[in-house]
Order: C-alpha cells, then structure tokens, then sequence
C-alpha cells in the first residue's frame, strides 16, 4: 500500500504519557510516533518506551485507519471529476 502521509494529529494525552521520562526516552518515543504516523514504520523501543507506545498506538493506529478511509473517499470522488450533481 502507497503510504504517504505528509501530516498528522499529535494528541495532548501523548505529551501526558512521555511527558515525565527520561529525555533519551522520550525523544525515542516521539521519533517512534513519527515514524509510524508518517511512514508506517513499525517502532523498535526500549522497556519504557514501549510502555509509553503501549498508550499512544491504539489512537494512533486509529487515526491512520481514518485518514485512509478519507483519502480513498477523496480518490473515488476525484475520479469522478467535475461531474453534474443533476
């Protein structure tokens, strides 16, 4: 599948679940949901920060299953170009 997703939405409640962690941890973390959210890399974690992952994936992986079924609404209602309504 093509996957090219060029923004996405970060949730205050992710912020919330690294927000106390180490600085090497967090940063892996966030690193982590920009790769998964962006490219749909699947993230290589550290204890903790699979922990963190743990609440943060669920609405991620959420969010992505929305955006897809956007976009290939979006791609069917293009293909119909600029047709009547009528």
């Amino acid at each position: 599948m093509d996957f090219n997703r060029e923004c996405f939405t970060f949730h205050a409640g992710w912020y919330n679940a690294v927000a106390t962690l180490d600085n090497d941890v967090r940063l892996e973390v966030y690193d982590a949901i920009m790769r998964k959210a962006l490219f749909n890399e699947p993230p290589s974690l550290s204890v903790a920060g699979r922990i963190a992952m743990a609440f943060i994936e669920p609405q991620l992986e959420q969010d992505t299953d929305k955006w897809l079924m956007v976009r290939e609404k979006r791609k069917e209602s293009g293909k119909k170009g600029g047709l009547a309504k009528a």
